[in-house]
């Protein structure tokens, strides 16, 4: 039977989002000198990053999609889940040795976004948590 997980919030009051991630596996970093963000690093290899930013090129949705799958697949990734709302992507996908997630919010001029990482060993942790940690990711607002 597996333990009972806490969940802890974290708001980043910059960029206005949210995302609630399982304290007894990662650990957060301290926010970013910026404020844009901050990163949760597991001791197994698992890290999570969550940020934000002001969309100053003026990129679509897709854009960013494929931005991320680029980033995150590397050279040897591909991605296993697709999913796409007017205003939200979610991705996920393996490489060699990681399992991934991300999702990215645009709203307004802002881009709110998270990348989930964690060694393909671990699946049977992370991914009982990754649906929480996806769904719980958003936007408070405009950002500003």
């Amino acid at each position: 039977m597996m333990r009972r997980i806490a969940w802890r919030n974290y708001t980043n009051a910059r960029f206005q989002y949210t995302v609630r991630y399982p304290r007894d596996l990662l650990i957060p970093q301290g926010e970013s000198d910026n404020g844009d963000g901050q990163r949760f690093l597991g001791r197994d290899g698992a890290t999570l990053t969550v940020w934000g930013g002001h969309n100053t090129r003026g990129q679509t949705l897709a854009q960013f999609e494929a931005d991320t799958l680029s980033r995150l697949t590397g050279n040897s990734g591909a991605a296993t889940r697709r999913k796409r709302h007017p205003t939200w992507f979610v991705v996920s996908g393996i490489t060699e040795d990681k399992i991934f997630h991300a999702k990215t919010l645009l709203v307004s001029d802002m881009q709110k976004s998270f990348e989930f990482t964690y060694p393909r060993e671990r699946a049977d942790v992370y991914s009982a948590v990754t649906a929480r940690i996806i769904s719980s990711f958003r936007s408070l607002g405009t950002g500003r």
